[in-house]
């Protein structure tokens, strides 16, 4: 998953040119949720994205499919321009 990316542009020297970025890379098990854990992973979900729970209709993780990493090993890398 990357984020934060950008073109970066050097008009005077096109070489230094390029990309900033953060990225995460992971590798384990992936799961789909199911029930109250879909319902808890949408609220998370929209918290994180929007900063607010709305006020989801009942059955709303049914028409969504959330899953989960069970992460065994990560990396991450950042690219500063």
């Amino acid at each position: 998953m990357e984020c934060g990316e950008r073109v970066v542009i050097d008009p005077e020297i096109p070489c230094k040119s390029g990309s900033a970025f953060q990225s995460i890379m992971a590798s384990g098990t992936m799961k789909i949720l199911q029930g109250s854990e879909a319902r808890l992973a949408l609220e998370v979900f929209y918290r994180h994205q929007t900063g607010v729970v709305p006020p989801f209709p009942e059955g709303a993780e049914n028409f969504v499919t959330m899953f989960c990493l069970e992460c065994d090993e990560y990396t991450c890398k950042i690219c500063v321009k």
